[in-house]
């Protein structure tokens, strides 16, 4: 399986350890789980919902990360992303943070699945806005 996109097939484990530079133990996550990572990512994205370059290489780096902490999270492989961003209530002293799952990830399953990693979570901020269509409407008339 390889990565067909000519705008995905470029990027290397090495470009993926740049853009998180302090985010993995890259001891742990080596190149082979980040290569890995990209092919699960690359059956994930939807490219044409992207319409830069740029813009598709950040949610392509994302989604990869999110399918790296998936994967390991369980294998207590020093992953900490858990959705920090969806925790319902924490406190710390007189310090608190209240957060929860907005309601259109709840209703729709995939994106729930999105919503368990940080990762995911910035994903689908990329993801959900271009998910929304748009409508015009042109004047005209038809011919008989």
């Amino acid at each position: 399986m390889a990565i067909t996109d000519p705008i995905l097939s470029v990027l290397t484990p090495d470009d993926f350890k740049d853009y998180f530079e302090s985010d993995f133990d890259y001891a742990i996550i080596s190149d082979i789980k980040i290569t890995r990572a990209f092919l699960e990512a690359n059956s994930l994205i939807n490219t044409s919902l992207f319409s830069d370059n740029d813009s598709l290489t950040i949610a392509f780096y994302y989604l990869s990360a999110h399918c790296i902490v998936s994967k390991y999270k369980a294998s207590n492989a020093g992953l900490n992303s858990v959705g920090s961003n969806i925790i319902n209530s924490k406190s710390v002293d007189n310090v608190s943070a209240s957060y929860s799952i907005p309601e259109a990830y709840l209703q729709r399953p995939v994106f729930n699945s999105y919503a368990k990693t940080d990762y995911g979570l910035r994903y689908l901020e990329m993801v959900i806005p271009r998910l929304v269509g748009n409508v015009g409407s042109v004047l005209g008339t038809t011919q008989p």
